[in-house]
């Protein structure tokens, strides 16, 4: 019976001393306040919780919304799966590194030929910066036109068939 009096002396003591958390809870006007405001706190949110208020309250109260952030969350798991095995494009250009070579290399041939194009090289370069280019191309495109609708209405001035037997 010593022990145990003797134990519960210990603790007394401490509860008494403001050293420790316990005793410093006890003693201390401030941390016992501030305990108090933790708890009522806690309350409040358990309560809206209960309640269904919020995101978390209506997750705990709406069964069609948890269905559905499961759905998502296994959706999720799906695509992360299929990203972390390779499988699709974004997969690959995660996992494959010779897949993201090539995409590499080829966005560098397409900003070559981007930046050629803008420096006017080539015939589309041409086409996009020399506007007299552009009406010649045009005026010839007219002139077909009408050259084919010549042709069209009256094919024996410019087609001559000729057929000869032996």
């Amino acid at each position: 019976m010593t022990d145990v009096s003797q134990r519960l002396q210990g603790v007394l003591a401490k509860l008494e001393s403001d050293k420790g958390p316990l005793g410093r809870l006890v003693n201390d006007p401030e941390m016992s306040r501030g305990l108090a405001a933790s708890v009522k706190a806690v309350e409040s949110v358990t309560s809206r919780l209960e309640s269904g208020q919020g995101a978390l309250g209506a997750l705990t109260r709406d069964e069609e919304v948890a269905r559905d952030l499961k759905n998502l969350t296994s959706r999720l798991n799906e695509v992360t799966g299929r990203l972390q095995r390779g499988e699709g494009a974004a997969g690959k250009l995660l996992q494959d590194e010779a897949f993201s070579r090539r995409l590499d290399s080829t966005f560098s041939h397409l900003d070559t030929v981007l930046a050629r194009l803008e420096r006017g090289e080539g015939t589309a370069g041409k086409l996009l910066h020399d506007d007299e280019l552009h009406e010649n191309l045009n005026a010839a495109s007219k002139e077909l036109r009408s050259l084919l609708a010549e042709i069209k209405s009256d094919p024996r001035k410019y087609l001559r068939v000729k057929l000869s037997l032996f």
